[in-house]
């Protein structure tokens, strides 16, 4: 008899409290939740969709900036936690003109939810405004709020339950054509790559190229064929001193990489001057195309000293200015 006293003295005491919480909280909603405050030409302001919430419900605490011209305004620095509330999501700040258009509009929204019953205030915020006069920043406050959060009405003469189990819900029209889809397309795939596999042409076989000859090698067998055809000892003067020549500047062009059969003679022998050519091999080149020049251009005809002179002096510049192989040390060892 003594506990079911007790018990319904604490029910009432409940009851009694509960009542009066109720009140404060209806006394609460009256109380505007805009609230603003100016300094200048900027005005901030702040304000809440909702003054009363269940454990775990979100609400949206909205922050806004107006000035009426460009001015630096920083917004209050907020991390995961508003006092008791915890923030849930922190947009970005838009800018935006005002109806008029006079003025920016500087709008913040914040989603706010709690996870203990009682009465909590969301304390003022800061706004730091820049002093367009000093370069200082003006602090603007915005006025607290009283936000009430409920816990969930329990019986406490019912009996405790058990947790429910999970529902089975049949599958939509929607999720049957989403998982039809994915199949569809991992079929068509498939399709592709094998008929891609199978148009796809054999990677070419690896030739193995033979090495380029050297350069002064190519120009030796070129001489040596302008020598076998005897184009000077048939009166063939100008094609004879002209392979000659133009030997003598592919081989040029090849070893040394000048464009000897775009350049003149005198452009050509200009370029060598500059390097480290032995002066004999410079002589020796120059005579060779000197002659071809005068039998081109001018139409003389060499006698016969001159055409072989042209071509003793191709084979030794080409001797001269080739590279150094292995050979000539031995061929210099058997002569000492």
């Amino acid at each position: 008899m003594k506990a079911l006293f007790s018990f319904s003295l604490i029910n009432s005491i409940r009851k009694e409290l509960l009542f009066c919480l109720s009140l404060l909280a209806a006394l609460c909603s009256i109380i505007p939740t805009d609230i603003h405050a100016s300094s200048g030409l900027v005005s901030v302001k702040a304000s809440i969709d909702t003054n009363q919430i269940r454990i775990g419900e979100q609400f949206s605490l909205r922050l806004e900036a107006i000035t009426e011209k460009q001015s630096v305004i920083i917004f209050p620095a907020l991390s995961d936690s508003v006092n008791k509330f915890e923030i849930v999501q922190l947009n970005q700040v838009d800018t935006v003109k005002s109806a008029d258009g006079k003025s920016l509009v500087l709008k913040q929204e914040i989603i706010l939810t709690a996870w203990d019953s009682g009465y909590y205030v969301i304390e003022p915020l800061k706004f730091a405004v820049q002093n367009a006069q000093n370069g200082n920043y003006d602090t603007l406050l915005t006025e607290a709020f009283l936000v009430s959060v409920q816990t969930v009405d329990v019986d406490p003469e019912q009996d405790i339950r058990d947790i429910k189990s999970n529902l089975d819900l049949p599958i939509t029209l929607k999720e049957i054509l989403q998982i039809a889809g994915i199949v569809l397309l991992i079929v068509l795939a498939i399709i592709l790559l094998i008929r891609y596999l199978k148009k796809r042409k054999p990677a070419p076989a690896l030739v193995l190229e033979a090495p380029k000859k050297p350069a002064h090698e190519i120009a030796l067998e070129e001489l040596k064929r302008i020598e076998s055809e005897k184009l000077w000892q048939q009166g063939y003067y100008k094609k004879y001193q002209s392979e000659v020549a133009d030997t003598l500047r592919n081989y040029i062009q090849l070893r040394f990489d000048i464009m000897a059969p775009e350049l003149t003679t005198d452009e050509t022998l200009d370029r060598f001057r500059r390097t480290m050519i032995a002066p004999e091999a410079l002589e020796k080149l120059g005579a060779v195309l000197k002659l071809a020049d005068l039998v081109k251009f001018a139409k003389a005809i060499p006698v016969a000293d001159e055409n072989e002179m042209a071509m003793s002096h191709a084979y030794a510049f080409i001797e001269l200015t080739r590279p150094v192989i292995k050979s000539d040390f031995k061929e210099k060892e058997e002569g000492t």
